[in-house]
């Protein structure tokens, strides 16, 4: 399933390099607003947040960008929060120091670099048939129970907490 790029508009270029490393040389299928014809229409109609809802709901990770210019975003957030309501591959890509992150990123994996996302488009291709399979709805007509999407998102999330580094 897709990645979801969170990001903040004014880090448009640093979301399309991330979107293009993990497409181009990861061969990673990833959702940009910047890409989705949907979103200009989406934003004139009042109907945005419902079209991030149902991205999201396609995508089995999310990858919030952060930066300084994060500061004051209410869609970064929001993703996150959505992302985080069902097991989810949350990770987030910064060049902020540690302790400039919100404390609550802090429960999942940070990549700071080039190498950090070789490392994610590794473990994402590594786990990538049993993300396919547990993560999505099709979770629900194969009957992988809630505690097995955790279990996988745990494992995971600790598996690229520990190649990052």
């Amino acid at each position: 399933m897709p990645v979801f790029i969170s990001h903040r508009t004014k880090d448009d270029k640093l979301a399309q390099n991330v979107f293009y490393h993990l497409h181009t040389i990861h061969n990673i299928k990833c959702y940009l607003d910047d890409f989705d014809r949907f979103t200009n229409e989406a934003q004139r109609t009042n109907r945005i947040t419902e079209l991030i809802l149902d991205r999201l709901e396609e995508c089995s990770h999310l990858l919030a960008i952060v930066t300084e210019n994060t500061e004051g975003s209410w869609w970064v957030p929001f993703e996150i929060g959505v992302a985080r309501r069902a097991p989810r591959i949350i990770s987030t890509f910064t060049n902020l120091e540690k302790s400039a992150l919100p404390e609550y990123l802090n429960d999942w994996p940070v990549l700071r670099n080039t190498d950090g996302l070789r490392q994610y488009g590794y473990i994402y291709n590594t786990y990538k048939d049993r993300t396919d399979r547990r993560l999505t709805n099709r979770a629900l007509r194969e009957n992988v129970t809630f505690s097995q999407q955790v279990d996988l998102t745990e494992q995971v999330h600790d598996r690229l907490k520990i190649m990052t580094r």
